[in-house]
């Protein structure tokens, strides 16, 4: 697992990693780090621990499934939530 810390705005962001493939955890910060970490791996998704911003702001960035819990899914399409 590969972690990508934190600051005062952003979660922790996270890539699990096995054999070629990954999943990526939250990815809200560290853009052009994840994706030159990831460049020659294939992308199975984007995991969301919740909806809030700091754990979603990237997820446009890339091209693969977003898995979220259901109980959270809407947040990611209500601009009136903090998803």
């Amino acid at each position: 697992m590969k972690m990508f810390l934190s600051n005062e705005e952003w979660s922790n962001t996270y890539i699990l990693e096995r054999f070629n493939a990954v999943f990526i955890i939250d990815p809200s910060h560290s853009y052009e780090d994840i994706k030159e970490y990831i460049k020659d791996k294939e992308l199975l998704g984007v995991l969301l621990t919740h909806a809030h911003a700091d754990h979603t702001y990237l997820i446009n960035k890339f091209k693969c499934p977003i898995y979220i819990c259901a109980d959270d899914a809407y947040l990611l399409f209500d601009s009136q939530s903090n998803g």
